[in-house]
């Protein structure tokens, strides 16, 4: 992917406003995420982005959109892509006082691939054209030094353009309580209830910690259980979340994280019971040059289709800042998905370069 960015800022009394644009290449070796025949092309991808900020005493207010048309560059005898792309994020958070703080977020998002590994993992068909809405509100009670209480709201909705396929709801309402009886350890309770439009509900229990080993490596843990019923069919299983983070010294940071849940597919409509690894190292290697190298691996099993899904996947990355307002930046990803879908499973590599400039 070949990026150029142009950004200028505009401020008006505590208002910052800036407008972006951009031009991207992409090269992939499986533009369809098909399991044979598969085909590469290079994609051109034009985009123009807004964003916005407030910021008062109190309340702050932050608005990203960005929209992208993209083509194939190559790939004009099969079957041409072209199409747009949206992205829409509204953040609102206000404190009414030391103790009492709101943050309410919309989010709209449409697009035809995946945007994450978990995606990838929770797809059952390959590429989609897909319309997502989501809201989110959050409400916290610093109860006292020490205890901290918190509830969320969150409802999704999940639009698709195949006439096949049906669009899906999901409604979240969760509770945690937080306690921090030194400043090294947290320790959590938490409950979260989930239902979607077809009626399977999840209900998730969990205490966890958060305990600093020493100043620059701690853990984060989560432990308990899901209670799922989908149709007249009632699991209860055990869900973990556990992580270390080592922040080696002033350039380097390492990361590995297990986690095991049920939880709805991507697409909404079944329940899954899902585990994966994920690891992590990010470093400064000199002072204009950083890289990131990141593993994944994870299984998901698809209650109502019987499907299972096992996805390998690594991103490496190198940024090079040429001056201040000008990065050169090469990106390599490559993912291997397994299914016992006979139609399903594929590799894919996509290689990028990009350049990024401000002003």
């Amino acid at each position: 992917m070949f990026l150029a960015s142009s950004v200028s800022a505009i401020q008006y009394k505590e208002l910052d406003i800036k407008i972006n644009t951009s031009i991207a290449e992409m090269y992939v070796d499986n533009i369809d995420y098909a399991k044979e025949n598969k085909k590469e092309d290079f994609i051109t991808t034009l985009g123009l982005g807004l964003n916005t900020k407030y910021e008062g005493r109190r309340r702050s207010l932050d608005i990203a959109g960005r929209m992208n048309y993209r083509f194939n560059a190559r790939r004009k005898d099969n079957k041409d892509i072209r199409n747009n792309s949206e992205h829409l994020n509204i953040n609102f958070k206000n404190e009414f006082s030391v103790y009492d703080m709101i943050n309410l977020k919309y989010t709209f998002n449409h697009s035809y691939a995946p945007g994450s590994f978990e995606e990838e993992l929770d797809r059952t068909t390959g590429e989609r054209e897909t319309f997502e809405n989501r809201f989110n509100a959050d409400y916290t009670r610093n109860i006292s030094e020490h205890f901290k209480f918190d509830t969320r709201y969150t409802h999704r909705l999940k639009e698709f353009s195949e006439e096949n396929r049906k669009d899906s709801s999901l409604n979240i309402i969760a509770f945690d309580i937080r306690y921090r009886p030194v400043i090294a350890t947290t320790f959590l309770l938490t409950y979260a209830y989930e239902r979607n439009n077809v009626n399977n509900e999840i209900n998730r229990y969990a205490a966890g910690i958060k305990y600093y080993i020493t100043n620059r490596l701690y853990f984060n843990g989560r432990a308990g259980w899901d209670r799922s019923f989908s149709g007249k069919t009632k699991k209860d299983k055990l869900n973990i979340n556990a992580s270390l983070t080592n922040e080696i010294d002033e350039n380097s940071v390492a990361s590995i994280s297990y986690n095991k849940s049920e939880d709805f597919n991507s697409e909404g409509d079944d329940i899954s019971g899902k585990w994966n690894v994920k690891g992590s190292l990010k470093r400064q290697l000199l002072k204009n040059l950083k890289t990131s190298l990141s593993g994944y691996y994870g299984e998901s099993a698809f209650n109502a289709s019987g499907i299972t899904n096992a996805l390998l996947g690594a991103n490496l990355s190198l940024s090079y800042e040429v001056w201040e307002d000008m990065h050169v930046n090469l990106h390599y990803a490559y993912s291997d998905l397994d299914s016992t879908n006979k139609r399903r499973g594929y590799t894919r590599n996509a290689v990028t370069l990009s350049l990024y400039k401000s002003f």
